[in-house]
């Protein structure tokens, strides 16, 4: 059998393979910013036509669902054209993931969206962590809707009556009817572990913007991979924002990765989250549990409080969380060890989830920690006096401005990734990296980083610190990269934006003043930053006392 990844289509040959017309697959390629790339054209000067890597187009191809009137014969509803160009290409082949979920979320028969995933999350969690069970034992679980939810309850991953209790619940036997039929599907995909993980991954997302509870968010996958590659290769690791447990999972799965074909203990890690609410402290154990992972989750609040985090105990070697942005968080009974650059605002909980990840870290650990971009332009007086004492005591290590989009609908506010190291103590240089050109646009709303721009960025941390072992300098990259000392950036004011101290090249449009403006408008922004703070103070103030007074 053939690997795909040794083999190289022609445009024609994509046509012929997933069954349509050789200028449908021009329009892909020019329509579609993320189409793979050809790995030979005629501007390489060899003559010969356009090839890309099979395995990348199948990939790619199995975003695009076939519409029902072009379905062949044998094809359920739902194939895509990646399943079936990579049939046609002779591979051993097992429907993909989103191919069967995408089958299964046609299948809801008058249930509401949020219960319909609900089951489907079940049935998957179910399917995915008795992998090795009897089959038999398996359609004896997923025979009927009692059945399921007394397994679930008995793992500790679903609460008593969690769909029972809403008024929309449909009779049981109808119920029942989708349980099976749903059950069956997940049989005859024949999936391993990973195509289980992997669709209950798309399901929780599709349940989260389904539910819009409060605003939560799944991190970007492309994200999760880019934060486990900047954080150690292994040891303990902590998200005190956990929201689904993406990034713990991801975290685990970077060292498992790397442990491939090592003799090591790999069971042995410990992963510990800090959950926002119930509802997610169950979908961060199911998609662990499917995954092999066994998390440590404690307790769950919207806010950073002193009696939920662990981090003045115990220590770990990687912190990685994306917590809500811009929030409140409670401010009194902290371990001063925990706010040791100052009391955040009380309006503003940015700079506790900081220090709180700084304050959990072991010796050699680090931390990402995903900021608006307001975080590091700030000109609030607390704020801007914590940013500066955690740059001088050398506690950042790294920003890294990332593009616009990646979240979706689901926020427009841009975000740049902290790397943060236990302090030094003494001044240090800072890296920036200007990443807000990455990415491609994949819907009309969301962008997503390729894998190699993942790549990019991974590689440019890891040579920076390279060069600070050696104690030679980084050489950056115009545009994209510097190292900045201490110095420069206090003479700022402590602003972290990466555009500020990322070399580029002057254009003759607009001349040497081009920096000198990016100054000034990050500056103005901030001063209408605090503006508005301001004003959303005033405006709860004087609601207050309206609703006392009444």
């Amino acid at each position: 059998m053939r690997n795909s990844d040794d083999v190289l289509v022609t445009r024609s040959r994509i046509a012929e393979l997933a069954g349509v017309n050789r200028p449908a697959v021009t329009n892909w390629a020019g329509r579609y910013p993320d189409f793979p790339q050809a790995v030979d054209s005629m501007a390489t000067g060899t003559g010969r036509a356009d090839l890309f890597v099979a395995e990348e187009v199948g990939t790619w191809l199995r975003r695009r669902k076939i519409p029902a009137p072009a379905l062949r014969d044998g094809e359920l509803p739902g194939t895509t054209y990646g399943d079936r160009f990579l049939a046609a290409l002779g591979q051993e082949h097992r429907p993909n993931p989103m191919t069967v979920v995408g089958r299964l979320l046609d299948g809801r028969d008058g249930l509401q969206r949020a219960d319909h995933l609900d089951l489907l999350i079940a049935l998957v969690y179910v399917f995915g962590t008795r992998m090795e069970d009897d089959r038999r034992y398996r359609e004896h679980l997923t025979q009927s809707w009692r059945h399921l939810q007394y397994t679930l309850v008995e793992d500790g991953v679903w609460p008593p009556g969690r769909l029972d209790d809403r008024s929309a619940f449909p009779d049981v036997r109808r119920l029942d009817d989708m349980v099976r039929r749903a059950a069956a599907a997940l049989q005859e995909a024949e999936w391993d572990q990973g195509s289980a993980a992997e669709a209950l991954d798309h399901l929780v997302e599709f349940r989260m913007e389904a539910d819009a509870r409060g605003g939560e968010i799944l991190t970007p996958s492309a994200v999760r991979r880019l934060i486990a590659g900047l954080l150690p290769e292994s040891g303990s690791v902590l998200d005190p924002y956990c929201r689904t447990g993406e990034l713990l999972e991801a975290c685990v799965a970077a060292a498992r990765d790397r442990d491939a074909g090592a003799r090591t203990d790999r069971a042995g890690i410990v992963a510990r989250g800090i959950c926002g609410d119930e509802s997610g402290a169950y979908l961060t154990r199911m998609r662990m549990r499917v995954r092999g992972i066994e998390p440590e989750l404690v307790g769950w609040g919207a806010l950073p409080e002193p009696d939920r985090f662990p981090g003045t105990v115990d220590r770990y070697n990687r912190v990685a969380t994306n917590p809500p942005f811009n929030l409140r968080a409670g401010a009194h009974g902290w371990d001063p060890d925990v706010f040791r650059y100052g009391v955040p605002p009380a309006a503003n909980g940015n700079f506790a989830w900081l220090q709180l990840a700084l304050a959990a870290l072991a010796p050699e650990g680090r931390a990402a920690v995903l900021m608006p971009d307001i975080a590091a332009q700030s000109m609030n007086g607390a704020e801007r006096a914590i940013r500066g004492r955690m740059v001088q005591d050398g506690a950042i290590e790294a920003l890294i401005a990332l593009p616009a989009q990646l979240f979706g609908r689901a926020t427009g506010v841009k975000a740049t990734l902290w790397l943060l190291r236990p302090p030094t103590g003494h001044r240090d240089e800072v890296l920036f990296v200007d990443a807000q050109s990455f990415g491609s646009m994949t819907s009309r709303a969301r962008r997503e980083l390729s894998a190699s721009e993942v790549a990019t960025l991974i590689e440019t941390h890891s040579r920076w610190r390279a060069a600070r072992r050696a104690g030679e300098p980084f050489k950056g990259r115009s545009g994209f990269s510097a190292s900045v000392p201490v110095a420069e950036i206090a003479r700022r004011d402590h602003v972290l934006t990466p555009a500020l101290y990322v070399p580029t090249e002057r254009s003759p449009l607009r001349g040497a003043s081009g920096r000198d403006e990016v100054d000034r408008l990050i500056a103005e922004l901030a001063v209408r930053d605090e503006a508005a703070r301001d004003a959303d103070d005033r405006a709860a103030r004087v609601l207050r006392k309206w609703q006392e007074e009444r």
